[in-house]
């Protein structure tokens, strides 16, 4: 199985990112593989260090620009290269069996609305997981009950699971 981490390579506070490297040291040992951006950095830089604690295969899908090899995790196993990052997003969902949503900014959110519409149309069939550390989507969760219940869109029944904290499982 191979899991998507959506995430931000930016640097949040130490449970946030304690709670990312938890998650990448769940994805190795259980043999998983982690598809994701590929930066060095932050956040997402903590899920490949805890998939790589214990020997897990790390995709990178990320655009080609001039400054990648400066922000790329070094250990990655496999690089794929996009045109642009409108082009990785489809193959980041091309290469996954699963979707997992860390807390995050502006860019990830468009990628999990994404996922959410194709799912919603019946276009993606992987699993999506909202990881709602300290509370970050506690907001998008009742924005898109609120709009499930005005039949404005079926995104709610899309999300397998939205997590209220790090320390639940994340897979049956």
């Amino acid at each position: 199985m191979n899991i998507c981490v959506f995430g931000s390579a930016k640097e949040f506070n130490s449970s946030i990112m304690a709670e990312a490297r938890k998650l990448g040291r769940l994805i190795g040992s259980m043999g998983y593989g982690l598809t994701y951006g590929g930066f060095g950095e932050g956040l997402l830089s903590e899920v490949a260090k805890g998939v790589k604690e214990y020997g897990g295969y790390i995709t990178t899908v990320a655009p080609q620009t001039p400054r990648l090899n400066n922000t790329l995790f070094q250990e990655i196993d496999e690089l794929i290269l996009s045109e642009d990052k409108r082009k990785r997003k489809e193959l980041q969902e091309k290469n996954s069996d699963m979707f997992v949503v860390l807390p995050t900014g502006i860019g990830v959110l468009d990628e999990l609305f994404e996922i959410l519409v194709l799912k919603s149309y019946g276009e993606l069939k992987q699993r999506i997981v909202i990881v709602n550390i300290e509370n970050m989507y506690d907001n998008l969760k009742v924005l898109l009950q609120d709009m499930d219940a005005m039949e404005y869109c079926d995104f709610v029944d899309s999300v397998d699971r939205i997590l209220f904290s790090g320390n639940q499982q994340l897979y049956d």
